[in-house]
């Protein structure tokens, strides 16, 4: 739960929106948006930040005179989103994407395999002979 979140829902009271500073300067208001909020809360710092911009950066191979390309917005925009999740969500994700990952080299092994039974695409007729399960256009 966000201060936006309660500020978006305080709107619809009769007595009018609660403020997220309101929340935050009444104590017992804030020790709710604590317990609702959950300890995994935290800000991000720009240590953090950096960090996170850097390892994005050493990730994407770099350029091509070598120098690292910076992160995209759409990248660091998915890394907050991402830091907001448990340990265990993310623990499941990223086994999700190792299997897809393991079943997309079993894939380019066969297609390779494929290729080189015909050829190396000597005709067109080995385009047409490729194995297509799993891929869609």
């Amino acid at each position: 739960m966000t201060l936006a979140a309660i500020e978006r829902v305080s709107r619809e009271l009769p007595e009018g929106a609660v403020s997220a500073k309101t929340v935050l300067r009444n104590p017992e208001c804030r020790a709710l948006y604590a317990a609702a909020a959950g300890a995994g809360t935290r800000r991000t710092t720009r240590s953090g930040q950096r960090a996170l911009r850097a390892e994005l950066a050493v990730a994407s191979d770099g350029g091509k005179d070598g120098t690292p390309i910076a992160p995209s917005t759409t990248e660091l925009r998915r890394a907050r989103r991402l830091d907001r999740r448990s340990k265990e969500e993310l623990a499941a994700i990223i086994i999700r994407l190792e299997r897809e990952v393991e079943e997309l080299h079993r894939h380019n092994a066969n297609l390779r395999e494929v290729l080189l039974r015909n050829g190396l695409g000597r005709s067109r007729q080995a385009e047409t002979e490729l194995p297509t399960a799993g891929l869609s256009t």
